[in-house]
């Protein structure tokens, strides 16, 4: 499987007033074409060694996504991701990172959802999207923090007028369509999001945070990259006074 040299086919700055006024942010053709080859032979190993799904729910399978081993990939990623949210990079973990499969007996018009606290930022890679299938979002009400673990938590907290179906009732979402090489960065845990008619679309998605919180243990090996720069420094101040 051959290792992308990059991920990305923007500049973050370009786009960083965008994601500070809007809090998200969809970057056409935004990855390069080396990564989306390298996500499809993911997909396709997933597939073909039969992996447990990590979903519990009936929309789609997800699979761990192994991202590539080479630590200017990873640097790539938080930089980029950093510049373009305002977020610290060198503070940024990984939540979670799944490679999301939807069903063919998806459900076309799903209710919306929030991520999980540790999705401070949902990261979208578009591989393969159905034609008719959209990304909705609710950016600009109803925007309290999903604060648990769990989806299900959050919602059991939530009062009957506060529930999605009520709360956003007569507000219209914004529509987006996406394509494959498309990127996309919204705010997980604060965002009512969803995906409609995604029977056979394939994405990646990962999930970010720079607030030290890993529920899952999905974490990628050497971030943040704040403790791995401390750990370093500390080694040079050493060796100098030996």
């Amino acid at each position: 499987m051959k290792t992308p040299t990059s991920l990305f086919n923007f500049v973050a700055s370009d786009y960083a007033a965008e994601f500070s006024k809007n809090d998200f942010v969809v970057v056409k053709n935004g990855v390069s074409e080396e990564f989306l080859d390298y996500i499809d032979a993911r997909i396709e190993a997933s597939m073909r060694a039969g992996d447990i799904s990590r979903s519990k729910r009936r929309l789609k399978h997800e699979f761990l996504f192994d991202f590539p081993d080479e630590e200017r990939l990873v640097a790539e990623l938080v930089e980029t991701v950093g510049e373009l949210t305002g977020l610290p990079a060198d503070e940024l973990i990984v939540s979670e990172r799944h490679l999301k499969v939807y069903r063919q007996d998806a459900p076309q018009n799903p209710p919306p959802h929030k991520d999980r606290r540790g999705t401070q930022l949902a990261i979208g890679f578009c591989v393969d999207v159905a034609p008719d299938s959209r990304l909705i979002l609710y950016p600009y009400h109803q925007r309290s923090e999903n604060k648990f673990d769990s989806y299900d938590d959050f919602l059991a907290s939530l009062s009957e007028a506060e529930r999605p179906e009520n709360a956003l009732r007569d507000i219209d979402p914004l529509v987006i369509d996406t394509r494959r090489g498309d990127f996309i960065a919204f705010e997980g845990s604060t965002i009512w999001h969803e995906r409609t008619n995604a029977a056979g679309s394939k994405l990646l998605y990962l999930k970010m945070n720079a607030l030290g919180l890993d529920p899952l243990g999905e974490n990628l090996p050497g971030l943040p990259l704040k403790t791995q720069r401390r750990l370093r420094d500390l080694g040079d101040a050493a060796w100098r006074a030996a």
